[in-house]
């Protein structure tokens, strides 16, 4: 009985680190919960922000708890669409997720139940804490949000020219309008890219409708915390 009651410990303390809700007693269901749920028994994805539970972009979350950049592609064209805004793979997606290519997935697949594609330079404004900058990454990466342009390449609403949002070595710095959002990519900036497409030269006016990525790496979208 004593090895019993031990053995039982022992497998309850190495399921902790994977059941660290906030709130509640017991997510859903009232017994333990699932990976998205909110009661103890929900684990850290929502706080991570992207549907894998980890976030590659915005990484501490004490000081960004509001925006997160979650890596992983999508194959559901655009991010200004209706089709876009739907989760075709119920968020089964994101670079640390059996389907990393984004398979069947919009970019809305990315973020986390409670999160969303940031919809505007304002909506990354209000969810940055403290200095309103992009931060820089090691390598070459695009973290998309539902921001667009018109034809000057000034960030406006209900635009559907260009891609724009945080970035390091990629595509061209965004416009004074699209602050704190710092890069913006055009079809011709994709093609340099593996991972991503924005359409073709016949597509060049309208990039925020027809994008895809198609590769785990080299960015993905920003994501904001539900308000």
């Amino acid at each position: 009985m004593r090895f019993s009651a031990l053995a039982c410990c022992l497998l309850l303390v190495s399921c902790g680190t994977d059941f660290t809700g906030d709130e509640g007693q017991g997510g859903d269901d009232g017994t333990g919960g699932s990976s998205t749920s909110s009661g103890t028994g929900g684990s850290t994805t929502a706080s991570a922000g992207c549907s894998d539970g980890s976030r590659e972009l915005f990484t501490d979350l004490t000081t960004q708890p509001d925006i997160a950049g979650c890596e992983g592609g999508f194959s559901v064209p655009g991010v200004t669409t209706p089709a876009s805004r739907e989760l075709p793979c119920n968020r089964e997606a994101g670079n640390n997720s059996e389907n990393a290519t984004g398979e069947g997935c919009s970019v809305a697949d990315l973020c986390a139940v409670g999160w969303h594609v940031c919809d505007s330079d304002a909506d990354a404004a209000a969810s940055l804490k403290g200095t309103k900058t992009c931060p820089t990454t090691a390598q070459p990466t695009f973290w998309i949000t539902r921001q667009a342009t018109d034809g000057s390449k000034q960030c406006v609403t209900g635009g559907v020219n260009n891609v724009v949002g945080c970035g390091t070595s990629v595509g061209e710095p965004a416009q004074q309008s699209c602050t704190p959002l710092n890069r913006m990519m055009l079809f011709s900036h994709c093609d340099a890219l593996t991972a991503w497409d924005c359409g073709t030269a016949t597509e060049g006016a309208n990039e925020s409708q027809v994008v895809t990525k198609s590769a785990y790496n080299q960015g993905g979208a920003l994501c904001c915390r539900d308000q």
